[in-house]
């Protein structure tokens, strides 16, 4: 794609792709899952020309900002050598802060076709500008779903490329949700911790079947679908949060008894599950009513599986110590990871509360699906190239 006008790079960044890249083996396509249900960020196809890339008899040149795992890279074997320019910024633990940084540093000096970044790296308008016209990556691939660490409408404002791999862990994090519902709601953590402390006590472990119970899904799109298809078939009645007027149309999901507004479903739900994209308008939008509605019923089970500050965290904290609440499952937090201290870190830690550190797409399966879409999107990008230099 675009020659670089300095091929240096850091030794760091150099000697951690040579790591990758002799780690890799070739392996075959993984087909990813596709729903309309919730429209992937992009701007891509014919556009992409007209996004930064330039046609070019070199080799693209991609930079994965964040480690994206052995399966991932196992799949990055499929680079036929000369293919890609390929470089990795090692893993070292950073904030996200840090992060930006050393993915900036990486970055000064040469030029990024494609830029792979995940959750925590933040491509913004200061990003942007922190790099010259010629060190500006021509394309920002999300591997992943959220995007509230990515400035889209800046980005496609000064042409350059984004897109997400919305499928790449619908399956996964779907899953997730339904193991975090399920614990919750038979205390099997807290089972777990008594046997191997010793203790046998099966009475003061009883739980609650979910069966007959009514599941609230704030978002029915790929991830909510699999987890509403999933509580059908163990007996719960599902319902959905009306989605936006420009999302609405379509056949209902047969798996959903009714889409109801926000009030509705926390006035009926015994579990809330959320599945939407953290912006504007979803911040905060599980607070104090909404749990004081939820309760109206008994205390119910929330589950957040999406992203941090949806559900307002001092509102849910409050309701798993008054009761309103019976017990949470958070995969996610406004702190990740959290300081000690913090209200995230106080939340994490209630007795109540089933706390992972954002794994909900962290499986073998949907790392070998986010490698592969780096792949492709990779060859996608120099097929365009080749064509529009033969034109």
């Amino acid at each position: 794609m675009r020659a670089a006008f300095n091929s240096a790079s850091s030794s760091m960044v150099n000697s951690a792709a040579q790591a990758a890249a002799s780690s890799a083996s070739l392996s075959s396509n993984t087909q990813t899952r596709q729903s309309s249900s919730t429209p992937a960020h992009t701007l891509g196809g014919a556009a992409l020309l007209n996004a930064g890339a330039r046609p070019t008899s070199a080799p693209l040149s991609v930079l994965i900002a964040e480690p994206m795992g052995a399966a991932a890279s196992a799949k990055l074997g499929q680079f036929k050598p000369g293919e890609v320019n390929l470089s990795i910024v090692p893993d070292l633990k950073q904030s996200p802060a840090d992060l930006t940084a050393s993915v900036l540093n990486a970055m000064k000096g040469k030029t990024t076709d494609l830029l792979v970044v995940r959750g925590n790296c933040q491509v913004n308008q200061a990003f942007v500008e922190s790099l010259s016209q010629q060190e500006r990556p021509a394309f920002v691939l999300r591997a992943g779903t959220g995007m509230d660490n990515i400035d889209s409408a800046y980005l496609k404002a000064q042409k350059i490329g984004v897109q997400n791999t919305a499928s790449v862990n619908t399956q996964s994090a779907g899953e997730h949700a339904l193991a975090l519902m399920l614990s919750a709601s038979r205390k099997i953590t807290t089972a777990n911790a008594q046997v191997k402390a010793g203790v046998w006590d099966r009475q003061a472990l009883t739980g609650s079947d979910l069966s007959g119970k009514t599941l609230g899904i704030v978002g029915v799109g790929r991830i909510g679908g699999i987890v509403g298809n999933a509580a059908k078939s163990i007996g719960m009645k599902v319902i959905g949060l009306l989605p936006p007027p420009q999302f609405r149309g379509g056949e209902k999901p047969a798996f959903l008894s009714d889409y109801v507004e926000l009030d509705q479903l926390c006035e009926q739900s015994d579990v809330i599950t959320l599945h939407v994209q953290l912006d504007d308008e979803t911040r905060g939008m599980i607070g104090e009513a909404q749990l004081t509605k939820m309760a109206e019923k008994g205390p119910g089970i929330l589950i957040n599986t999406a992203r941090g500050g949806i559900a307002d965290e001092q509102a849910v904290l409050n309701a798993l110590n008054d009761g309103r609440l019976s017990a949470a499952g958070f995969d996610v937090f406004v702190q990740d990871p959290a300081p000690e201290g913090s209200l995230s870190d106080q939340l994490a830690k209630h007795p109540n509360m089933i706390a992972t550190p954002h794994v909900g797409g962290q499986t073998i399966q949907a790392s070998e699906r986010m490698g592969q879409a780096v792949v492709d999107k990779a060859r996608e990008m120099s097929l365009q190239s080749a064509e529009s230099a033969a034109v």
